[in-house]
């Protein structure tokens, strides 16, 4: 086991656990804290990796017994560290990341490629552009409701008025058409606003539905390439 690591000091008189604990609630064995002090010491001389390790890293160990009884621990990271995830001081990965032609960086680089497609889209300039006419014409639309219909509400206390003081028939007609007439153009405004808004919306939802595709193929490659990851790392 050329990653078996000797403790500095002897060790024999120290009782060994019967079984694991239990990994996320217990007082940590002797043994495991000497072996993370030895670690920590060992990473104290690597002064190449101090910006690496500023940036927080995560260490283990694992205390192993040989067949031939002698006592020792192993050590390992994640991630990357130093730019790779192979140090001689430490167990490799079960599965290697940085592998050039592995599915990890294959698969890993399409989704980049669908991170940057999706920022462009976002970033597009008719895009932004079209979001802000909608916003804008949404706000437009409501204002210009609410100002006819502040008109007709005024229009028709008016009539209401006129119709107090025993109008002929001509002019109860003609108050009876103004109310439809009133009507009939709030009806027309609304759906000249709503024309307006839905190909604007139109526009901005053909940018929305392919960056909502890439978002969901992006999620899906991902979960796709954890379990790929995660079957090639089973013993």
């Amino acid at each position: 086991m050329d990653k078996l690591h000797h403790f500095g000091c002897p060790v024999s008189q120290i009782t060994l656990p019967e079984k694991f604990t239990y990994p996320f609630h217990y007082t940590p064995h002797p043994l495991s804290v000497m072996a993370a002090k030895e670690v920590q010491a060992y990473l104290h001389t690597r002064k190449d990796w101090e910006s690496d390790l500023e940036q927080g890293r995560m260490f283990g160990v694992l205390i192993v017994q040989t067949l031939a009884g002698e006592i020792g621990y192993l050590a390992a990271f994640s991630g990357i560290l130093a730019g790779k995830n192979l140090h001689d001081y430490f167990v490799p990965p079960v599965y290697n990341l940085q592998q050039p032609e592995g599915f990890f960086r294959i698969e890993e680089d399409r989704i980049s490629a669908i991170n940057t497609h999706i920022k462009e889209l976002e970033a597009d300039t008719k895009y932004t552009e079209n979001k802000q006419r909608l916003a804008d014409a949404t706000r437009q639309a409501k204002q210009a409701i609410e100002n006819f219909q502040t008109g007709m509400e005024t229009a028709r206390l008016k009539r209401e008025e006129r119709r107090r003081n025993n109008p002929d028939e001509a002019e109860q007609a003609a108050l009876i058409r103004e109310s439809q007439f009133q009507k009939a153009e709030l009806k027309r405004l609304k759906q000249q606003w709503n024309n307006r808004i839905v190909t604007i919306q139109t526009e901005t939802d053909t940018f929305e539905r392919k960056i909502e595709q890439l978002k969901t193929e992006r999620k899906t490659r991902s979960a796709a390439l954890q379990q790929q990851l995660f079957k090639s790392s089973a013993y």
